[in-house]
């Protein structure tokens, strides 16, 4: 038997647990530290995880990273990370700007891979076998080992992992073997990451926003101009700058306008691939901000969205047809695919019969991915199946302990605290009421969508409430709030609904949804009549479904408004210390822990 640990060690930084074979834990590092998309070494998530498996770092056999870190990160770069000490930081500034003004110094591998033992051997870990894993391949173990069917293609989208930005994996005698690989300097993500800069929000976390705001542009004449940055033949595409990348940097603005800190950064980075993929992106934002000049957020969030989907698809399809391929049952990862309406698109075309996208798609998955690929590396198990299926994304921290403590010693001035005789009907009641309810449960879930263990739900029948709500919790957002829907009324609603599709029970897909229900659904129905469901059965979770069933009772509506539990630019909440603190702060009407009720004395 052995202990693996898998760890993201980047932005999303994450820990994932595998003892003998199964996925015990998941946890990002941000739902523990507060810190939205925390970096470097997920202390807190580890700390966790041992503690609720009575495990020591001594009991670790294996640590399981990615191999892009040893090859791209300096020195103090790597200490910070670790130590989360700003002095390092200072250090890796200070040894950049010396780099700039005298010379270059080159990344030492070997140097930081020996740093890096030493560490991790630092905070506990000794005799522990440390594994390096490809970025794109760890996407892509997390989405296929995790599936709940055998997939026949699995594809990985993001800005950029090492020299690659969308790969896609075939099933091969004895592994996942690579069949084609889009390298970073024809990052989709990286193009949709510049348009949600563009527009004012930050790249890498708000490009949501830019998807649903896309649903209110029109289609102009910046379609095919953003377009026009793509290239495309019988061997793929390529993205702008294509060519002569040299003369458009020297004759650039941009290359004149940079900051001293950014040029700086550029000009030090810790590889010639690192400065070329900073220079690609610079001069392509320049690009961009020219030919969007003029033309409204609405219609370059739509031109933005419309040329992700045709490049992704159109790419799709061509491997598709290269290599004979329909009726795919088809695994995704990587933080393009967080990108629900793409996925809608790409389930809907005549190649594939089934798709699954990985809950935690974006890059705290990484730890889960290197975690399995470890494992795989020390265990029999065939490397051509599905054998780490997960049933659910509770693989989050467990607060039961921490809930009756706090259950036990609660006393307070501001909040009443009710224990329910009848939870389900007595929070249907309320919700029929137009209350909003916080909802947590013990486990937390893994990925960024809250699926039942720490939500915010109401009813659906006013779209009024999604600014209601959006001001509550000081949010920006242009899309409806997702509904989590009961399994038997899920076809009602969205007639293309499959129950042997899983990518609903996720809320990783949106469908169209049934006009006659548009109405009593209004407040997560988006302008482009679609929705993106969470489809519940019982035996996932039995409170969460019962609410819904009494609700169904009470108002003839089979679906609730569901949104993750916490403020904007908050991770989602995690201890019941920060429920209660999100009821004080009105964020919710009423919040049920368990069979708890609790309400603020001054609403």
């Amino acid at each position: 038997m052995k202990n693996i640990l898998g760890i993201n060690f980047g932005h999303d930084s994450a820990a994932c647990l595998i003892i003998n074979g199964q996925i015990i834990n998941a946890i990002e590092e941000e739902k523990m530290s507060r810190i939205k998309q925390d970096i470097g070494w997920p202390k807190l998530a580890i700390d966790r995880i041992l503690k609720e498996n009575n495990l020591s770092p001594r009991d670790i056999d294996v640590i399981s990273l990615e191999n892009v870190f040893p090859e791209q990160l300096g020195e103090n770069e790597i200490l910070y990370r670790f130590t989360k000490n700003k002095y390092f930081k200072i250090l890796e500034y200070f040894g950049r700007f010396f780099q700039f003004v005298f010379c270059h110094k080159r990344i030492n591998v070997k140097k930081n891979i020996k740093l890096i033992n030493k560490l991790i051997n630092k905070n506990g870990f000794k005799n522990v076998k440390i594994d390096f894993h490809d970025h794109h391949l760890s996407h892509a173990a997390s989405a296929f080992y995790t599936a709940p069917f055998v997939s026949d293609l699995v594809i990985t989208s993001d800005g950029r992992g090492g020299n690659s930005s969308f790969n896609f994996y075939k099933v091969g005698d004895e592994n996942l073997e690579l069949l084609h690989s889009n390298s970073y300097a024809e990052s989709v993500g990286v193009f949709y990451s510049n348009v949600t800069e563009i527009l004012g929000f930050k790249a890498n976390r708000h490009e949501g926003k830019i998807t649903g705001l896309a649903a209110f542009g029109e289609d102009t004449k910046l379609v095919s101009e953003f377009k026009s940055l793509f290239v495309s033949d019988i061997n793929g595409f390529k993205r702008y700058p294509i060519q002569n990348i040299k003369n458009l940097w020297d004759k650039s603005n941009v290359k004149r306008e940079i900051s001293i800190s950014d040029k700086i950064n550029l000009y030090t980075s810790s590889s010639s691939l690192s400065k070329e993929y900073g220079i690609r992106n610079l001069l392509l934002k320049e690009k961009m901000l020219e030919l969007s000049n003029g033309y409204s957020k609405e219609d370059i969030a739509y031109a933005c969205q419309k040329t992700a989907e045709d490049v992704t698809i159109q790419e799709f399809k061509r491997i598709c047809e290269k290599y004979n391929y329909l009726n795919l049952k088809i695994s995704l990862a990587g933080g393009v695919f967080a990108n629900v309406r793409l996925n809608q698109l790409l389930f809907e075309t005549k190649y594939v019969s089934n798709i699954f996208i990985h809950p935690a798609m974006n890059d705290s998955g990484i730890a889960l991915g290197n975690a399995v690929l470890s494992d795989l590396n020390y265990s029999k198990k065939s490397r051509v199946i599905n054998s780490y299926k997960i049933k659910n994304t509770l693989l989050g921290a467990n607060y039961a302990n921490e809930l009756k403590t706090f259950v036990g010693n609660f006393n307070s001035a501001k909040i009443t605290m009710i224990k329910m005789k009848n939870p389900a009907k007595e929070i249907a009641t309320l919700l029929n009421n137009n209350k909003i309810i916080g909802l947590w449960n013990n486990s937390m879930e893994w990925g960024p969508r809250a699926l039942g263990s720490r939500s915010i739900i109401l009813n659906t029948f006013n779209k009024d409430v999604n600014q209601t709500l959006n001001d509550r919790l000081n949010r920006t957002e242009f899309m409806p709030f997702a509904p989590v829907v009961l399994d038997h009324m899920a076809k009602e609603y969205f007639p293309k609904f499959d129950s042997n599709i899983p990518a609903a029970k996720y809320m990783t897909l949106t469908y169209d949804t049934n006009p006659i229900y548009k109405e009593i659904l209004q407040a997560t129905v988006h302008v482009d009549g679609t929705a993106r469901p969470q489809v519940i059965q019982r035996n996932e979770s039995e409170l969460y479904y019962d609410i819904l069933d009494e609700f169904l009772k009470l108002s003839g509506c089979g679906a609730l408004v569901n949104t993750s539990f916490n403020a904007h630019e908050e991770p989602i909440l995690s201890s019941p210390e920060t429920a209660i603190n999100s009821l004080i702060k009105n964020s919710v009407d009423y919040l049920v822990m368990e069979n708890y009720l609790f309400h603020n004395k001054l609403n």
